[in-house]
């Protein structure tokens, strides 16, 4: 089995790490050249900060220029780039891939039926990722979990022929079920309900990283704040109108039912199960207080965010199902304003809500 990490930045480089430091092979490709000689003259670096320990492995890396000279081919492509070149990097993978190989997205928001339509449903799976990391510099990342806490939960698609899915499914386990002997925890599950995993995470990234996006603020500081976190719970409830209304089932978080918890309370109680929501919502993000959006870091860079894909992609599929989002609708815009200069990166900007 060969595979590889095509988009080898704080995730992805996270995520290799991992991999090899737990036994398994897997080629990095990376379009920072500063990055990629780094990590060839000294090694690729995790800092786990929270748990007070780093991690330098040997990880072969290389630049998309140089796959097209090698001419490999993989079993297993973990996309981890952002989402807005999907259609030109997807189609440029598609002849990377073995017969049999598939390619698996761990990019936030409702990416695989775009991918699906160019590689095929049989190819497609989603990586669901619980875990953060940040960018150091060359050749370093830093994961912004607990190694305990990160997960990754992987599903097909559409499940193809058994062979062929048994078989893909296989490679894919057999690369990330060993990772939980580095993390101490269980860092890999399958499912049968992407759609519902990928619901689940979208409810919270909607919510807390277009808020740090639009504002500035970690997903701790968006959770007290009286204000975001009622915004953040309206966005919430947003997502899980949409999935409701396209038939998917959400998933449960860290072992919670969130569809049942976030739903409005009825009459003549519903205000303590607000006001409930309201003083637990620090509780949800527990473990990634310190966490700002890569929205937020793209933004500081002067690059163009995703928020298109992450509550844009909410507001599109509402649209197309007949819900109303008018919260995300204005999220995705103040965080387009601020892209463009128009609005300052302040914590200001949730008065735009009123």
């Amino acid at each position: 089995m060969k595979a590889a990490i095509y988009g080898a930045g704080a995730m992805g480089s996270a995520l290799g790490t991992l991999i090899v430091k737990s036994g398994g092979a897997v080629d990095l490709y990376a379009r920072n050249e500063k990055h990629v000689a780094a990590v060839r003259q000294k090694g690729l670096t995790l800092r786990c900060e929270a748990d007070r320990v780093t991690f330098t492995v040997n990880a072969p890396i290389f630049t998309p220029d140089e796959l097209k000279t090698k001419r490999e081919k993989y079993d297993v492509i973990f996309l981890m780039t952002k989402q807005r070149e999907n259609p030109l990097i997807v189609a440029f993978l598609k002849a990377y891939l073995t017969d049999g190989g598939v390619l698996v997205t761990t990019q936030n928001g409702l990416p695989e039926q775009k991918i699906a339509d160019i590689l095929g449903a049989e190819k497609t799976f989603g990586g669901v990722c619980s875990f953060g990391a940040n960018f150091i510099g060359a050749g370093e990342a830093a994961l912004t979990s607990s190694l305990a806490s990160a997960k990754i939960c992987v599903g097909a698609y559409e499940r193809g022929g058994a062979t062929r899915y048994s078989e893909a499914a296989g490679y894919i386990r057999s690369l990330l079920k060993p990772v939980g002997d580095v993390t101490g925890g269980d860092f890999y599950r399958e499912t049968e309900n992407l759609a519902g995993v990928r619901y689940a995470k979208l409810t919270l990234n909607a919510a807390f990283s277009s808020i740090s996006a639009a504002t500035g603020m970690t997903f701790g500081e968006a959770a007290k704040y009286s204000k975001t976190k009622k915004i953040a719970l309206g966005i919430m409830r947003e997502v899980l109108a949409v999935a409701e209304k396209t038939g998917v089932r959400i998933d449960t978080v860290q072992g919670r039912d969130i569809a049942a918890l976030l739903k409005k309370g009825g009459a003549p109680l519903g205000w303590l199960k607000e006001a409930f929501l309201r003083l637990a919502m620090p509780h949800f993000v527990r473990t990634h207080k310190h966490s700002v959006s890569g929205m937020l870091e793209d933004i500081k860079r002067g690059r163009k965010c995703e928020i298109d894909f992450i509550t844009g992609a909410v507001s599109a599929e509402g649209k197309r199902a007949g819900v109303a989002t008018p919260l995300c609708d204005k999220v995705t815009e103040i965080v387009h304003g601020v892209e463009n200069g128009l609005y300052e990166l302040s914590v200001k900007n949730a008065a735009f809500f009123d």
